[in-house]
């Protein structure tokens, strides 16, 4: 009952309305229950306005019918007695319009609402609030349909309207900013999308503080942003403030917690300060560890990026376990074998080459070697020079028949590809040569130094300095095969050459000289001996310096000859400089010192200078264990010199003492 009485006040106060518009000099009596009495002295736009009303009530009301008829008549009435750009007659437009969109015939509603807003912006003002009803729709139809670019204009006037009622940062803008961000997230327009999400955070801000959890997936986009942007200055603040946040309410293994650390270090080590991306990535390194285990294969990205923070740093010491960690996930992931290995492999031998770990080194590139040669040519460059590497190696930790088989296996690569007589294999073959002289090897050694004399004969270009280089080995090793008659002519031979090539007073000289002062001194020919160590003393000092460990050596040899032809001062000084050398090069209690102690203490022996024979014998035995140990052959050798002193001048008691100690560690020795 209540229903019909309203309607039908409605009604009566419409009908009213139309008959004043229809006739305005009439004079209408309203119904006596009409909601909104009608005064005839009311104008054609205050009876529109009150018509307009009362069509919005009915569309509240949801009467949509009688909407309808009435909007339809109040546009057409408007349209009449109103000018079309009378904001009286847009409202009436918006109320057809309204008809429509509740129907959704939204091909009837958009044209009336574009006409609507056309009016009210040129009779109002781009930004007053009347406009705010039909942008709204406007931008909702289009955001509705995903039309972005349609909705931007509408979206955008709405915020200017928005932000002159409320004022910037009121939180009523929040709605219509997201829908704002939404259309630039859409057209993917970082440039657009910015400023924003900047007005977003303020309001946001403004609203629940600096601190609320609701800010962070704005402060986390903003950052995305910023980064797309190459706003530097901005973007690392942002990621810092966001990473924060996300430790204080998100649980340590989130993957937006991760994604944040992984941004973090990301931008550090684009502006290349690792030092700040470094504590980044081991965050992220541990929580992924605790995530999913610590040889997961998830974690290589964070982990090859931690190795590139400490590889662009020059900080082996810290690569070393980052690139042992990296491998140990690889093997289990991969295999052992698998090519993608290879890099890691290669690059950790080469990290513990530079920390001197000789011992982890050398496995590491064999394993690399082994790798290479699976998948590349035998000649190619990368098999050579790990190849190269692994040989040097190899000769610093004394592993002569590892040595060996990689140079004669690079060498029978090389022969294949140049022949065997190529002058580019000479350093191959005195590399081979020198290694078999050095392990005792003479045949083998000798067999390679002829190999390099052929070699020189067939070069197109004189090698006189590879034949002089020949000569002397082939001379040394008949020296030391006790060949002296053999040695001597080869020896002068080859100091000819020398001397011819590069001068008198070369290095090269120099050794040659000392090779003939040995063959010279082990013949007892003392005086000719002298001559040429003399001369290759002269060389050495000039050119490498008075304190040269060369210099030592050949002052040494000087001092046997003096102390065998009993020059003793001679001999004690020659012997004093050596020992100088070296202790202050080797440091005093190097075992190489042991020798020429017993050499002055046996010169001080033939001068009766006991104090000292007893106290260069001492020092020597002394130098002796703490290099040796106690039970070592040498040893025994310096307790029976000291214990054969101790003898000689009446201290039978120290004598006996030492002698049993020597046949102790000789008679342990002998056990197998």
């Amino acid at each position: 009952m209540e229903s019909k009485d309203r309607l039908g006040k409605i009604f009566w106060g419409i009908m009213a309305c139309v008959l004043l518009l229809a006739n305005p000099s009439s004079t209408v009596w309203a119904a006596p229950v009409s909601p909104l009495p009608l005064e005839s002295k009311d104008s054609p736009k205050e009876m529109m306005q009150r018509l307009n009303k009362i069509v919005a009530s009915l569309l509240e009301a949801g009467e949509l019918d009688q909407a309808e008829k009435f909007a339809k008549k109040a546009k057409a009435i408007g349209e009449k007695i109103l000018s079309p750009d009378d904001p009286i007659y847009a409202t009436a437009l918006d109320n057809l319009a309204d008809f429509y969109w509740a129907q959704e015939e939204f091909s009837s509603a958009l044209p009336l609402y574009r006409q609507a807003l056309k009016i009210k912006e040129a009779s109002l003002h781009p930004a007053h609030p009347q406009l705010e009803p039909t942008l709204n729709r406007l931008a909702r139809f289009h955001l509705s349909r995903e039309e972005y670019d349609q909705a931007e204009p509408f979206l955008e006037q709405l915020i200017k309207i928005k932000q002159g009622e409320l004022g910037p940062n009121d939180p009523g803008l929040l709605p219509i900013m997201n829908q704002m961000a939404g259309v630039y997230r859409s057209q993917e327009d970082p440039a657009k999308l910015q400023p924003v999400l900047e007005q977003l955070l303020k309001v946001q801000e403004a609203s629940k503080g600096s601190d609320h959890p609701d800010l962070i997936p704005t402060i986390q986009e903003l950052g995305e942003i910023y980064l797309a942007q190459d706003e530097k200055a901005l973007a690392g603040p942002m990621l810092k403030r966001l990473l924060k946040m996300q430790e204080k309410t998100l649980d340590p293994q989130s993957p937006q917690l991760m994604a944040t650390l992984s941004q973090l270090a990301k931008f550090h080590f684009s502006q290349k300060k690792y030092d700040q991306a470094e504590p980044f990535l081991i965050q992220l390194a541990k929580i992924k560890s605790n995530e999913l285990g610590p040889y997961h294969p998830d974690l290589i990205p964070t982990i090859q990026q931690m190795a590139e923070v400490y590889r662009t740093r020059e900080d082996s010491a810290k690569l070393q376990p980052v690139l042992e960690w990296l491998l140990k996930i690889q093997e289990d992931s991969k295999g052992s074998d698998h090519p993608d290995l290879t890099s890691t492999i290669q690059e950790l031998g080469q990290v513990y080459l530079a920390q001197d770990e000789k011992a982890l080194a050398e496995p590491m590139l064999k394993r690399l070697l082994e790798m290479q040669e699976k998948t590349l040519d035998p000649k190619h460059p990368q098999i050579l020079e790990t190849t190269a590497k692994l040989t040097e190696l190899s000769m610093e930790t004394g592993n002569h028949e590892q040595v060996r088989s990689l140079l004669a296996r690079e060498l029978e690569i090389r022969k294949k590809e140049s022949g065997p007589y190529h002058i580019d294999l000479a350093p191959l073959v005195i590399k081979l040569a020198d290694s078999f002289r050095d392990s005792g090897n003479l045949s083998q050694a000798q067999s390679y130094y002829r190999h390099l004399w052929q070699i020189s004969e067939n070069s197109p270009e004189p090698q006189p300095l590879l034949q002089a280089l020949v000569l002397q080995n082939l001379g040394e090793i008949h020296f030391k095969r006790n060949n002296p008659l053999n040695a001597e002519p080869l020896l002068m031979q080859a100091l000819s050459i020398y001397e011819e090539s590069i001068g008198p007073d070369s290095l090269q000289v120099a050794s040659v000289l000392t090779s003939l002062g040995d063959l010279y001194s082990d013949r007892g020919d003392f005086s000719e001996a002298e001559q040429y160590y003399l001369r290759a003393l002269k060389i050495r000092e000039q050119s490498l310096g008075l304190e040269h460990p060369d210099v030592a050596s050949l002052l040494k040899n000087l001092g046997y000859i003096y102390k065998v032809s009993l020059f003793l001062d001679h001999a004690e000084s020659f012997y004093l400089k050596s020992l100088q050398i070296n202790e202050k090069i080797l440091g005093p209690d190097h075992l190489a010192l042991a020798e020429t102690l017993d050499d002055l203490a046996e010169v001080y022996k033939e001068k009766s200078e006991l104090e000292k024979v007893e106290a260069f014998y001492q020092r020597a035995l002394r130098i002796r264990e703490n290099a040796l140990g106690l039970e070592h052959l040498k040893v025994a050798e310096s307790l029976r010199k000291l214990a054969d002193w101790y003898h000689q001048i009446g201290k039978m008691q120290e004598g006996i003492s030492l002698s049993k100690r020597a046949d102790d560690i000789i008679e342990k020795s002998k056990i197998p």
